[in-house]
């Protein structure tokens, strides 16, 4: 029953005054900013390192699917040569 008068009494409580003495916005600023820890959390600890290592797969990638396109082509020109 308890519960049940607190749930009223809070319902009841007009909420103008928490806006004009500003802890509305002093409320909303602390989730904000626990929300940008929490996501910043999720973020790599060594984003930048991690940044460089992809870019060099995708540099030794590129190498390697133009040696084998360049091998192919030097086969395709020795098959037409032959002929």
């Amino acid at each position: 029953m308890k519960n049940m008068d607190e749930l009223v009494e809070s319902s009841e409580t007009p909420v103008e005054g928490l806006f004009e003495l500003g802890k509305m916005q002093k409320m909303t600023e602390d989730v904000n900013e626990i929300t940008r820890k929490i996501e910043a959390l999720a973020e790599p600890k060594y984003q930048k390192e991690h940044e460089v290592y992809l870019e060099k797969v995708r540099e030794e990638q590129k190498k390697y699917v133009d040696a084998c396109r360049e091998q192919a082509l030097l086969k395709m020109r020795n098959l037409t040569a032959n002929r």
